[in-house]
């Protein structure tokens, strides 16, 4: 999403040390890009699915939110 000139997404990255898949959320600053914070979240009760690399759940297919304060984002 886009909130004045601040850019915030949600996004999963596949986790070396295990099942569940890291989950991020990240800031960057609308005029050059740069990344301005990366905050983790912890992965919630879902599981991949029965087939490897299985996405069927979506982890981050939402998008964040924002209230202008506070940035709100959901994971499978």
């Amino acid at each position: 999403i886009v909130w004045e000139d601040r850019v915030y997404i949600a996004n999963v990255a596949a986790n070396p040390d295990g099942e569940q898949p890291l989950h991020h959320v990240q800031c960057f600053q609308l005029s050059d890009g740069k990344r301005l914070w990366k905050t983790a979240v912890e992965p919630g009760p879902a599981k991949r699915g029965p087939l490897k690399g299985d996405r069927g759940l979506g982890y981050a297919n939402s998008t964040p939110c924002t209230d202008g304060e506070r940035v709100y984002a959901l994971f499978g």
